[in-house]
């Protein structure tokens, strides 16, 4: 019976009365060593090593220890070497749906940037430029906003004009459909002569010419004098086709006296290549003294236009001079009052009354103004002669017409009139055509020397210059 003893026996049990002490400090279980016992598990647990059994006694060793701070990283990350008391799992605060791309999940946290409650950076309250309300913003005044790819933020606002009214009819954009039918009026003075646009057939001349009269001052072409035989007086034109006592006129460098290039003569035809010349209409040949040089010959009032035969307008409708004819086609005419209202006629009657209601030159002379088409400027009547500093002053401070705003023209301008045709306008209410037969001041200075300024003819084209303290007729422009 030695075997019956306290250590042989599992505690609490008595066995031959002898009490159990199986297994305790004194009677432990197998294997048992000065590792400590571990007697709990939590986490106050101690980090150490340690042993305990199981309940089939089998007896286990380990340790436990601190695994310190573990930092996340794009791979899982396993522990398993050991039993641990305590680690820690770095945070970070950037870890939430606002700051992670919308769709993409981190550590278990979706993403949520960009979104109507996280929006990109630099947005504000401006509304979003989205494909839902895309037409409608465009068509508003008000701001919007959108983003590129990169995240850069614009701002603009739409345009308010985008509406059908102001839209061809038809024609879609932005989603408005245009109900504008036509292009709106337009004025034939805007649009060139020979240009049609939408039916509308332009007025506006292109490159004015200088008109010819077909009762006086039409030519021929002229035609080199290639010799003069002083002992006979006949002339060498080849292949002339004058015929006998046609009127033509000479020209030169050196005078072949006693012929002058002022004087019409007449032709006593010899033959195809050689002619003599008259003083009167079958009259005896003139006896030529000297050669000339450079001499030429030319028809003198053929009675028919060609593009030679153009003069200028100095007695262009005056009851000594002749009427002139269209010696171009009407995108070359430049002259005529407006009898109708947006008829081809150059020049414009724009009088008004005192009330500045629409009158005519000849039913409020005073303020009798005709507008030249072409370039748009209105010209008033004169006041008479002035010095050139006087005609700067008089323009300056015009009232006129009821209107302010006048200027002395520039030479170009009062060129340009000419041009136009100004001479046609001329009456006794405005401009008279004596008055444009002479000089008007320009308020172009001369610039090789400036105490002179330009002055034009109105009615011939002529240019020159003169001292700034002589007096010509003004006609101040707006």
């Amino acid at each position: 019976m030695t075997q019956v003893i306290a250590g042989n026996i599992k505690s609490s049990v008595t066995i031959a009365g002898v009490v159990g002490a199986y297994p305790s400090v004194t009677y432990p279980l197998p294997s048992a060593s000065a590792t400590t016992d571990l007697a709990s598990l939590a986490a106050t647990t101690a980090a150490g090593s340690y042993e305990w059994w199981g309940s089939d006694g089998s007896r286990y060793t380990g340790a436990i220890t601190d695994a310190g701070t573990i930092t996340p990283t794009t791979a899982n990350q396993t522990f398993n070497t050991s039993v641990y008391r305590q680690f820690t799992v770095a945070g970070d605060a950037n870890l939430s749906a606002a700051k992670i791309k919308k769709g993409v999940s981190l550590f278990g946290v979706t993403g949520d940037y960009p979104s109507s409650t996280n929006p990109l950076a630099g947005a504000d309250s401006t509304a979003d430029l989205d494909l839902a309300t895309f037409d409608a913003k465009i068509k508003s005044a008000a701001n919007f906003q959108w983003f590129n790819s990169a995240g850069t933020r614009y701002q603009n606002a739409g345009d308010a004009d985008i509406t059908a009214a102001n839209i061809s009819n038809g024609v879609t954009i932005f989603g408005a459909t245009g109900t504008l039918s036509g292009v709106g009026t337009i004025d034939p003075w805007n649009v060139r002569t020979g240009v049609t646009i939408a039916g509308v057939a332009g007025k506006l001349p292109v490159n004015c010419r200088n008109q010819g009269s077909s009762t006086a001052y039409t030519m021929g072409t002229p035609q080199a004098v290639t010799s003069i035989n002083l002992n006979s007086n006949q002339l060498t034109v080849p292949s002339h086709g004058y015929t006998a006592n046609q009127m033509v006129r000479v020209n030169y460098t050196s005078a072949p006296s006693p012929l002058v290039y002022s004087t019409t003569y007449y032709v006593r035809s010899i033959d195809v290549n050689t002619i003599e010349l008259a003083s009167t209409s079958g009259g005896s040949a003139i006896d030529i003294t000297a050669s000339g040089a450079n001499v030429t010959i030319y028809a003198f009032g053929t009675g028919s236009l060609n593009t030679i035969s153009s003069i200028d307008d100095y007695y262009n409708f005056t009851s000594s001079g002749y009427t002139y004819s269209d010696l171009w086609t009407s995108t070359n005419t430049c002259a005529g009052v407006e009898a109708t209202a947006g008829d081809s006629n150059v020049w414009k009657d724009v009088t008004t009354d005192a009330s500045s209601n629409a009158s005519t030159c000849s039913g409020t002379p005073a303020n009798c103004t005709y507008q030249d088409k072409v370039s748009g400027l209105s010209w008033s009547k004169s006041p008479g002669q002035k010095d050139w500093a006087n005609a700067l002053l008089y323009c300056s401070s015009l009232t006129y017409n009821n209107q302010t705003g006048w200027r002395l023209p520039t030479q170009k301008e009062l060129m340009n009139a000419y041009e136009h045709g100004m001479m046609t306008a001329s009456n006794a209410n405005w401009l008279t055509s004596t008055q444009m037969q002479s000089y008007f001041w320009s308020s172009s200075t001369y610039s090789a020397y400036t105490y002179y300024a330009w002055i034009v003819g109105p009615g011939s084209g002529s240019t020159s210059y003169n001292t700034k303290f002589t007096q010509y007729d003004v006609s101040c422009v707006r």
